[in-house]
């Protein structure tokens, strides 16, 4: 370039060809990098997703290792109150008077829908090593008759005000779990008392005293304060109102608690639930013939007492090998017969141990004279288990016969069990199954067993008329039903 030329273009534009231009030339299309937001620490900026990992974990950790605070988590914020309280109320368990009026304060409105199940535990009299081998007295049966119906009336006050199953039953109703025992029972063993050095006279008549306290009597539904009455107005001192509770659906009674509940408590406690559609009461076997005959009355008292709503009941009788050295041979007919006339209304019913098959099919049996009107039918029951102590080992056959009978008039039957336990020699199940394309049948003893003609022929004629299916056979290995084996691996309605 010309010397003149070029310095007349420095003149132009001065000293500015040799400065760096003012602003940051954007670099070509395909070597940008799109910039987005940083990312943010908000709660709500969090995908849901996150969100509720990030509570589930919370929830974990204070579940192992509870805070001195845990109730502070739902203030946080709404969604942390919805999360928390749903699983903090889900289940609630109440001992006291206290306890119950604490969950009046704490648990309404909304709240009534986040609870799904209500145990009542309530601690009865402690008792000490001088009496732990004597019977109660009766003393002490008023003291925790009054102390259990007093506790048990409150909470069905408050739970009368609930209307769960006024909001289109929504939230399934709740579930009632009903038990009590004095925290001694834990405290004194009575299967120490073989480290015991003393006369087997004596050591027997403290075994049996150890027996009758570990067990106690039949707790009554009783406040102390009057008559219970279930309708109408009273201003009178002396009668108490047991208020209607509709929203209990399920009440449950089991074994983690030796005490059971008389006739009298069982009625007291099934009249004032109009709603209940299921009934599980597991009781412990009595430990003379006395006690027995009382839980014979109370059972007759559930299966003529319950709700016309109930469609599902397991009632169980249940054993321990020191408790019940010599368990009762023989069953209360009249329990059977009322269970009879109650299957008639249910889906459900297991009656293990409560009453005899036996004595429930006797009706059906071959060798009765024809009858000129039939039974009435079983038109709802779909589930049955019963047991019989009347049974030997060599003559089931009989019962199975009875059983296929009386299957002819259960139309939507799915599954009978029948299952006979002998502390000897062992068990024998049978299993009767509706499947979608066949109809089962399963047999098998701790002995050897092979299925009767006749009883195999009876159900025959059951799979025929009831599902049009030729009937299956099958064996259950014996090794599964010697002494000692847990029984519910096999019989399938023990784990309703």
């Amino acid at each position: 370039m010309d010397s003149v030329v070029a310095a007349s273009y420095m003149d132009a534009f001065g000293d500015t060809l040799l400065q760096p231009p003012s602003t940051e030339l954007d670099p070509p299309e395909s070597l940008q990098v799109l910039k987005g937001p940083k990312p943010s620490l908000e709660w709500n900026d969090m995908p849901a997703e996150l969100r509720l990992m990030f509570l589930e974990n919370i929830a974990q950790i204070t579940r192992a290792h509870p805070p001195p605070e845990k109730g502070s988590l739902p203030t946080v914020c709404s969604e942390w109150r919805d999360f928390f309280e749903k699983r903090n109320f889900e289940s609630v368990t109440v001992k006291d008077l206290d306890d119950i009026v604490n969950l009046n304060l704490i648990v309404n409105g909304r709240r009534e829908g986040l609870v799904k199940r209500i145990v009542l535990f309530v601690v009865l009299q402690p008792y000490n090593c001088r009496r732990c081998d004597q019977a109660e007295s009766d003393d002490e049966k008023e003291w925790n008759n009054s102390t259990f119906g007093r506790t048990l009336l409150l909470l069905l006050e408050i739970l009368s005000t609930w209307g769960l199953l006024g909001e289109g039953q929504k939230n399934g109703g709740l579930t009632l779990i009903i038990g009590a025992a004095p925290m001694s029972d834990v405290q004194h063993n009575y299967t120490k008392l073989g480290n015991i050095e003393c006369d087997p006279a004596i050591r027997e008549a403290q075994h049996e005293g150890f027996k009758k306290r570990t067990l106690g009597s039949l707790l009554d539904f009783d406040t102390g304060f009057g008559e219970m009455i279930f309708q109408g107005p009273t201003n009178d001192k002396n009668q108490i109102k047991i208020p209607q509770v509709r929203a209990v659906r399920r009440l449950l009674m089991d074994r983690r608690y030796f005490r059971s509940l008389s006739a009298q408590a069982l009625e007291l406690i099934l009249r004032p639930l109009p709603c209940l559609a299921e009934i599980k009461y597991v009781y412990w076997c009595g430990v003379d013939r006395e006690e027995q005959s009382l839980r014979d009355l109370a059972n007759l008292a559930l299966l003529k007492t319950f709700p016309s709503t109930v469609t599902e009941i397991l009632l169980q009788e249940i054993y321990d090998s020191e408790l019940h050295e010599h368990s009762r041979t023989v069953n209360d007919e009249a329990v059977a017969a009322a269970a009879v006339e109650a299957t008639r209304r249910h889906s459900y019913f297991n009656g293990s141990n409560a009453l005899d098959a036996v004595h429930f099919f006797k009706d059906f049996y071959p060798d009765l004279p024809r009858q000129p009107v039939l039974p009435e039918p079983w038109t709802t029951i779909r589930f049955l288990a019963l047991t019989s102590r009347g049974t030997m080992k060599h003559d089931v056959s009989p019962l199975l016969v009875a059983a296929a009978n009386a299957a002819l008039r259960m139309p939507k039957l799915q599954v009978m069990e029948l299952w006979i336990s002998w502390k000897l020699q062992g068990t024998f199940v049978f299993h009767y199954a509706v499947l979608e394309n066949a109809t089962v049948i399963e047999t098998g003893a701790a002995w050897p067993f092979d299925l009767q003609q006749e009883a195999r022929d009876a159900w025959e004629r059951v799979a025929f008329a009831n599902t049009r299916h030729r009937l299956s056979e099958k064996t259950i290995g014996s090794a599964d039903l010697t002494v000692g084996n847990n029984l519910t691996k096999t019989i399938r309605l023990l784990k309703f």
